[in-house]
């Protein structure tokens, strides 16, 4: 149940601890009053207008984070819930902080203020680390533009995004065992799923404003293979963005942002195959219209060839109606006819218009 950062106001109502089923209880930042009695495994309570005295915790068993500060609880001594097992009374000493699993920050405190000698207990809580997956046993090279390398020492394209969890068990960010369980964990489920994850990285975890756990995330493709496909890609956004997975108890509810992915597996061979067809297909589309230039050229030729044989065998083709030659007899007042006009007067040279034959021929 996530309704921090609101403006809740009233108690909170008695009947929300008869749901056994509840895990994560967060009503920090509001304007709650009233006091809390109701047991969870993750209590964020903060920034609110609490009152009454500060709750016995002995039993609580399932209680693996309380955040109750910036409240207005009664004053009183040290709570007396904690001496019923430790048999601490008066001062707190120094060895209440060195019991196992119990972090407990005491920061801007007088005790802290007063005291010379650096305390684990006074050092605020870390905001963000520097943590990132080691190799695996490997030495990572050098890889290719936008390639990173994963912890196999493999050059990939890896699918991106940020883990935002909502309510983490843990708030110092010191200790990586609970990162590199996260890895493991996410590393076998995404297995179990059939996606095709060679590895996994995390890195750069950091609290936000809303106390929101964010961590880098970095989903490696199979050995061999340097990108997904989009098929891959869709798998891993449906498996993180409609939480399939589930992370290791400690880490709480979350979401997923995920990052846009442009190294699709085959996208730049594809790319090269269609500009190799552009290029063809250029090249074969010139090499016909040169041959179609060339057909009509040879056409045109061979049809001015005929025309000049045609003329040539003409008998009336040289005949110059201005000039008189000497090889013939010259008739006063003679017509000249041309081959298309004795065509058409003669009904296309029909038999039926022979009127004799002289030594050109028939007339």
């Amino acid at each position: 149940m996530l309704f921090e950062s609101n403006s809740l106001t009233g108690r909170l109502p008695v009947s929300l601890g008869l749901v056994q089923t509840l895990e994560v209880v967060r009503f920090d930042r509001n304007r709650l009053s009233g006091s809390d009695k109701r047991d969870f495994a993750n209590k964020f309570l903060s920034n609110n207008k609490l009152t009454g005295p500060m709750r016995n915790l002995i039993g609580l068993d399932s209680l693996s984070y309380l955040d109750m500060s910036n409240n207005s609880f009664d004053a009183s001594n040290f709570p007396t819930w904690m001496t019923d097992t430790t048999q601490l009374q008066g001062e707190v000493p120094p060895e209440f902080f060195s019991r196992p699993h119990l972090q407990t920050v005491l920061a801007s405190n007088p005790i802290c203020e007063e005291s010379s000698e650096p305390k684990d207990y006074c050092t605020p809580e870390e905001e963000s680390s520097t943590y990132s997956t080691p190799s695996n046993n490997c030495m990572r090279g050098p890889c290719s533009s936008d390639q990173i390398s994963s912890p196999n020492c493999q050059c990939a394209y890896p699918y991106t995004g940020t883990l935002v969890f909502r309510a983490p068990s843990f708030s110092g960010l010191g200790n990586i065992t609970y990162f590199t369980t996260l890895e493991g964990d996410m590393t076998r489920a995404f297995r179990s799923y059939q996606l095709p994850v060679d590895s996994i990285s995390l890195s750069n975890p950091r609290k936000d404003s809303n106390e929101y756990l964010n961590l880098n995330v970095q989903v490696f493709p199979p050995s061999g293979e340097d990108s997904f496909n989009r098929t891959g890609i869709s798998s891993l956004g449906f498996v993180l963005s409609n939480q399939t997975y589930k992370p290791p108890h400690d880490f709480g509810p979350y979401f997923f942002i995920g990052d846009l992915y442009g190294h699709f597996a085959g996208g730049s061979s594809s790319k090269n195959s269609t500009n190799f067809g552009i290029i063809i297909g250029a090249a074969a589309g010139g090499c016909v219209l040169l041959l179609l230039l060339i057909f009509a050229g040879v056409y045109a030729h061979r049809q001015k060839k005929i025309a000049q044989k045609a003329n040539e065998q003409n008998p009336f083709a040289h005949c110059d109606q201005n000039k008189s030659s000497g090889n013939i007899p010259q008739l006063k007042g003679a017509r000249c006819f041309s081959f298309e006009e004795v065509n058409k007067y003669t009904n296309h040279f029909s038999e039926a218009n022979d009127i004799g034959s002289g030594g050109y021929g028939k007339i």
